[in-house]
């Protein structure tokens, strides 16, 4: 189990942490039902999250994060017991009500310095835990969360209803703390650990939380203990209000946004970015089932949300079109005809599409989109064009089909595809009204597809539900884990590069090959603005105008590249750029055209920071000579002596070799593939084991 081979690893490690509350459940903790709170000491904070990355964790980011320091979240999913281990890892302690935590006690030490081992996980002692319940409960139960809280227990507490009353959770853990420590041993540990804490205090403090206080208590001992906690305070009363008021009235004005419009902040989105995961199966496969239940489980830990293809969400466009085409078939008396099926199929490829896109900026956002069913080229039955073959491809309907056409091929950057695979035979047992013949066409061009392994996720539907929605989890948390990454195809002309990225494109649908900077208009006119003296004087240089483009470019992307990338909102998973900086760059040193070394310094150093991966495309100097003088487009080697062609190659062989090597920050990973000995198949299998 993965909890207990951390715990192992952590013992073996000898870190300092300790599990800091809620022990009374700890059990639970330990099978992955309820979270792990981690009290971390802070020298042991750089081996405490390698050993996290090792075991596969993810730190997530919840909107309102910075409300409370000290705390993170990281998440893993253990397909051994199917549970998601939540951590919530801790490296200060600072408590108070969930709107303002307040105060900082210096108790990390002390709870380090008590823990001990107790059925794998270790845990402070019982006193101490004590102590610090009856200050957080308290704490929460204080005016302060009274006026920040739920306003339907306003009136009830003003007449001293039952602020002290705790949670059914909550009075189980008093109950626990209660047995397990000793008076004596809570007095003296009260004594040298929190001297601001008189005996009075700490009685007051607990029978306001005891079961039927007395009338306001809850009241008289959260005064009490805020004057007892002054010199631990981060912030005077007035400013701690005033925050806790306006991140009450933020909480309040999200939720209903929410309920009006829709969700588009992600609540938990986690660091390696949102993810879109398209479901694929014949009729009777369950993808409406296993969509809802993997939206449903992975929505208790993260933003997720749910949007179907097949029935994507129509507009205004499409009802005025069906009134407009219900109003010809009436005036001309005639039945649906061509064109209104070409209409018909035209608008729903548009309205398909603009709910990907729709997808596409959820993710951007954070969230984990599912997809209930997805548009792959190849299928037959399933979501594909269909204005071509019922009108043609003469006059209006030539046009509609072409835009048909654009649109399924836009509809692509899922970042995995499951495949629910199911024998069509079974398939017409679970839809015995189905019509057979259709049912078995739909159903067998699934089952007999070969699926790009690596991207295309194959399960069995026939197995039993509950195993096929714990390989589901499986799938997704895969995916999840990976992080996207920008990588670029280098080599001279006829080397493949265009032909190995169309091949990309094709055989997956997380490829892309650039990331649009068209929205950061702004941004782009001021990189403009700051660098048009040095545009000019290189012009007027003898640099030329598609290079100065090309840099300038450059100096515009690469810091929106590097934005996305960090915060996980590429477009896809993979971004595969053909001639892109390393190709620029290089081209650029070889030809000369060098005359502000220290901006191709800087773009280089940049590129080396952004990108993961060279793929270096070559063959021996031969066949390069015949495929330059072979090409159509123009290069500057075609009719040259192959002697010149040699030394051109072997220049550019150098600059690549240096790019790659000579990082300041970081050396990029090079993979070189010799494309006249294999096909250009197995020159996409190497670059897939690559990534």
């Amino acid at each position: 189990m993965l909890i207990a081979h951390l715990l192992n690893t952590l013992e073996k490690e000898d870190l300092s942490y300790c599990h800091w509350k809620s022990n009374a459940f700890r059990e639970e903790a330990l099978e992955g039902k309820t979270d792990l709170d981690l009290l971390v000491a802070k020298q042991d904070r750089e081996r405490f999250l390698s050993i996290l990355d090792q075991f596969g964790f993810i730190q997530a980011f919840a909107y309102n994060d910075h409300w409370f320091p000290g705390i993170h979240h990281y998440f893993c999913y253990d397909s051994e017991s199917d549970v998601m281990v939540h951590i919530h890892l801790h490296w200060n302690l600072v408590l108070g009500h969930d709107f303002i935590k307040n105060y900082h006690i210096p108790i990390e030490r002390s709870l380090l310095e008590s823990a001990a081992a107790s059925t794998g996980l270790k845990t402070p002692s019982v006193e101490l835990e004590f102590i610090l319940f009856v200050i957080r409960m308290v704490l929460k139960r204080r005016l302060l969360s009274v006026v920040v809280g739920n306003p339907s227990r306003w009136m009830a507490l003003l007449f001293g209803g039952g602020r002290g009353d705790l949670a059914e959770s909550e009075r189980r853990e008093l109950e626990y703390l209660s047995e397990h420590a000793e008076p004596e041993t809570i007095e003296r540990t009260r004594h040298a650990h929190f001297p601001f804490m008189t005996r009075d205090l700490l009685g007051s403090c607990l029978s306001s939380i005891s079961p039927a206080p007395e009338k306001y208590a809850w009241f008289t001992a959260g005064r009490n203990l805020v004057r007892a906690l002054k010199p631990y305070r981060r912030s005077r009363p007035l400013a701690a209000f005033s925050l806790a008021l306006w991140r009450r009235v933020t909480v309040t004005t999200r939720a209903v946004c929410n309920r009006l419009f829709g969700t588009w902040r992600p609540s938990i989105r986690l660091k390696t970015g949102g993810k879109i995961v398209a479901f694929l199966g014949g009729d009777g496969a369950g993808k409406t089932t296993n969509v809802d239940a993997a939206r449903i489980w992975f929505g208790q830990y993260f933003s997720t949300r749910k949007i179907h293809l097949g029935h994507s969400p129509k507009g205004l466009g499409w009802y005025s079109a069906g009134f407009i085409l219900k109003a010809r078939r009436l005036l001309l008396r005639r039945p649906r005809d061509n064109f209104h099926y070409a209409v018909i199929h035209w608008l729903d490829s548009w309205y398909r599409y603009h709910a990907f896109k729709t997808a596409m900026k959820l993710r951007s956002e954070g969230f984990l989109v599912c997809l209930d069913r997805f548009p792959v080229p190849g299928l037959e039955y399933s979501d594909r064009p269909m204005v071509r073959q019922i009108a043609g491809s003469e006059g209006i309907f030539g046009w509609l089909a072409q835009r048909e056409e654009e649109f399924h091929r836009r509809t692509r950057g899922a970042d995995l595809i499951i495949v629910l695979k199911l024998d069509p035979e079974i398939a017409s047992h679970r839809r015995p009204d189905d019509d057979p013949e259709m049912l078995a066409k739909r159903s067998g061009e699934i089952w007999d597809r070969e699926w790009p392994k690596g991207y295309a996720q194959e399960i069995d539907a026939s197995l039993p539900l509950e195993v096929v929605q714990q390989q589901v989890r499986g799938s997704i948390w895969k995916v999840i884990r990976k992080r996207p990454l920008i990588m670029e195809i280098v080599g001279v002309a006829g080397a493949g590069k265009s032909t190995i990225a169309r091949k990309m494109i094709e055989e997956t649908c997380d490829v892309q090959t650039s990331l649009s900077i068209k929205p950061y208009k702004f941004k782009v006119l001021g990189h403009v603005t700051s660098n048009l003296p040095r545009l000019l004087w290189l012009m007027f240089s003898g640099i030329p105008y598609r290079f100065l483009k090309a840099l300038l470019y450059l100096e515009c992307a690469l810091p929106i590249y590097r934005f996305h990338k960090e915060r996980g909102f590429l477009p896809c998973r993979i971004v595969l750029v053909d001639f892109g900086p390393v190709g620029l760059i290089t081209n650029q040193e070889q030809k000369g055209y060098t005359r502000d070394a220290k901006w191709c310094e800087r773009l280089g150093n940049r590129s080396r920071e952004i990108l993961d991966l060279i793929v270096w495309l070559d063959a021996p100097d031969e066949v390069l000579f015949n495929r330059i003088n072979e090409r159509q487009e123009f290069h500057v080697m075609q009719g040259e002596p192959i002697e010149t062609v040699k030394a051109f190659l072997e220049d550019f062989r150098d600059a690549i070799g240096n790019f790659a090597r000579d990082g300041t920050k970081k050396t990029i990973p090079c993979i070189r593939i010799d494309t006249n000995e294999i096909s250009v198949e197995e020159v996409v299998r190497e670059i897939k084991q690559a990534l």
